[in-house]
């Protein structure tokens, strides 16, 4: 079955620290080229910004960009306002989108306090779009924005300038309360490297059913549907299996601490006491790096395509004709693979012209 979305491409600046900048550009002309429709940047302290890359891409590059996902925790949310309406005035009219979430659980906690992830995403996504739309907001209605960016209680702020294309928000995660923010303060939701495990397991039509319940809503239209296919491409079947495991045992502790039970790792092929491991040894101080060393082949199988081009065809015509799938407006082939200008090149020429 084909699908008939919208077809993205992530480039995870941490997992790829080796691109600078001006190879990231030429990546993302390459990526047009291929007639992919959005190239998606994701955001890490300590890497590449992730608002100077997109800036870089879309000065030189005609495609839509977006953040997958970017941090409240990190920015001030008139600096974020601002941010966002400037890089309107570079993409001519296309949308920027922006994937936000409350961060790595492995990760964010460790550099920066996070009270209220979801208090917090909300009070940031309602602040900005009311700057975005030219109201002159009052700190106090943000509580939890004003005491933790330090602003004044008795501030107020107005945009002195306005976007120049459509910013839509996309909430980056899932469970109940993701599903919650989602459909009531953004413009749909974007599921992450989580979606093919949860795919696997039979969970995306319950995430479905809680971002449009039954009952009536204030909305005019359904929020938009969007995901991460996790994937990495690459004629040497162990490069493309070991170029993924860093974020592979990142993963595996975000669904354990997000209620991933045992049968449910069981029934994608992994083995519960072997998450523990990895878990534990997390929890003990390791690096995601050190924690990738015990990552196994059937846990990259659980959360990517990985693979030479015909295990891609094979792995992503599966994804591709479920029904879950088929609901996607874009489907962000992400993570990609150890050379992303040959993966970029082997996905479009070779495994997406198959399915």
């Amino acid at each position: 079955m084909t699908f008939n979305g919208e077809l993205g491409l992530q480039f995870t600046t941490h997992i790829a620290n080796q691109y600078k900048i001006p190879q990231i550009i030429e990546l993302a002309e390459l990526s047009a080229g291929e007639n992919f429709s959005q190239i998606w940047v994701n955001d890490n302290l300590g890497y590449r910004n992730l608002y100077v890359v997109l800036t870089a891409i879309a000065t030189k590059v005609p495609i839509k960009i977006g953040t997958a996902v970017t941090v409240p925790f990190y920015r001030n949310p008139i600096d974020f306002a601002d941010i966002l309406a400037s890089l309107t005035e570079l993409t001519d009219g296309r949308e920027v989108s922006v994937g936000i979430g409350r961060g790595s659980i492995a990760q964010t906690g460790k550099e920066v306090s996070t009270p209220s992830p979801y208090s917090m995403l909300s009070e940031t996504v309602t602040c900005v779009n009311q700057l975005l739309n030219g109201t002159k907001i009052n700190f106090s209605d943000y509580p939890l924005l004003t005491s933790y960016f330090n602003l004044q209680e008795k501030g107020k702020m107005q945009m002195r300038f306005s976007p120049q294309a459509p910013i839509k928000f996309y909430l980056g995660g899932y469970g109940d309360m993701a599903m919650e923010v989602a459909r009531k303060y953004m413009n749909g939701v974007l599921l992450g490297g989580m979606y093919l495990p949860l795919l696997r397991a039979g969970k995306i039509n319950e995430l479905y059913a809680k971002l449009n319940p039954k009952e009536p809503s204030d909305r005019n239209v359904d929020p938009l549907l969007l995901a991460e296919i996790n994937v990495s491409v690459d004629p040497d079947h162990k490069a493309a299996m070991e170029f993924p495991k860093p974020y592979v045992a990142h993963a595996l502790m975000t669904l354990k601490k997000t209620g991933f039970s045992d049968s449910d790792f069981q029934s994608v092929g992994v083995k519960p006491e072997n998450v523990i491991k990895i878990y534990d040894t997390f929890n003990e101080g390791a690096t995601i790096q050190e924690a990738a060393k015990l990552v196994t082949e059937e846990m990259v199988n659980a959360t990517f395509i990985a693979g030479d081009a015909d295990a891609c065809i094979e792995g992503l015509a599966q994804c591709f004709n479920s029904f879950e799938t088929q609901q996607l407006k874009q489907v962000v082939l992400a993570k990609l693979g150890p050379d992303y200008s040959q993966s970029i090149k082997t996905l479009s020429q070779d495994v997406l012209p198959s399915l």
